[in-house]
């Protein structure tokens, strides 16, 4: 029979990098010296394995943390479907939705739950190959009407090699919250459009209304008409619902 001799390197969640001596079945089984030199090996080598995949996690937090500044809660899964790493904006956002004990994501709701845990388990295997589209899940909370919608995100193909150990990422949308505010910036820059008619654009992105508009800011109606029908004119839009569609599109202010 073959033989075989290894050591663990390193071990992060379910990653579990080692090395190991395999001998075919007409070769001398592995003497107690060769062993010797295997463990001297794998001791100088596990420090460098252990500091690598504390590396390449750090650099994947980093990722989902740099997501996060833009207005996006995102956590890390692992192969085991655990926790990795979360934003802290993730983290705030699922209260009442979703407790997270040793890693591990719950939904107080039975069905969210299970539909939960079918959604990190199908994620999360090595062989995933987004043959199919991700379903969004729908987390209710216990004090409000609104749910947090998720969705997770296998990561496969190249994506590993910035994600490091990292088998899915896992995102939500409260409902309850504010809608993100527009880069006026950008909305100049894009449209064409003078300070003022920014500012009330970004105004209509949040879903206010004229009069609520008016009110607010002191200025008369007859002006914000004036104004909006030259944002219409400038984004080839008709009506406030179109224009606020596409004012979601544009990149939130940090």
């Amino acid at each position: 029979m073959s033989s075989f001799a290894g050591a663990l390197l390193a071990t992060e969640g379910a990653s579990k990098p080692s090395t190991s001596i395999f001998r075919r079945a007409d070769h001398e089984p592995s003497g107690r010296e060769e062993i010797e030199d295997i463990n001297a090996l794998a001791g100088r080598v596990q420090n460098v394995g252990h500091l690598m995949m504390q590396f390449g996690l750090v650099a994947s937090q980093r990722l989902a943390d740099a997501l996060a500044l833009n207005g996006q809660p995102v956590a890390l899964l692992g192969y085991d479907g655990t926790v990795m790493h979360a934003s802290p904006s993730f983290e705030q956002v699922v209260r009442g939705a979703l407790s997270i004990k040793d890693g591990r994501m719950a939904s107080w709701h039975p069905d969210s739950n299970q539909r939960l845990g079918q959604a990190v388990g199908s994620a999360t295997r090595r062989e995933m190959d987004l043959s199919e589209p991700c379903k969004p899940i729908v987390l209710p909370k216990r004090n409000s009407t609104r749910p947090l919608i998720a969705t997770i995100i296998p990561v496969v193909g190249s994506a590993r090699d910035l994600l490091h150990m990292v088998a899915a990422v896992i995102s939500v949308v409260d409902l309850n919250a504010e809608a993100p505010r527009p880069n006026i910036a950008v909305l100049q820059q894009a449209f064409g459009f003078s300070p003022a008619e920014a500012k009330l654009a970004t105004d209509i992105a949040l879903g206010k209304t004229l009069v609520e508009i008016a009110a607010w800011s002191g200025v008369s109606k007859e002006t914000l008409r004036s104004r909006l029908k030259s944002i219409f004119s400038k984004t080839a839009t008709s009506r406030q619902s179109e224009l606020a569609l596409l004012l979601s599109r544009i990149p939130v202010r940090i």
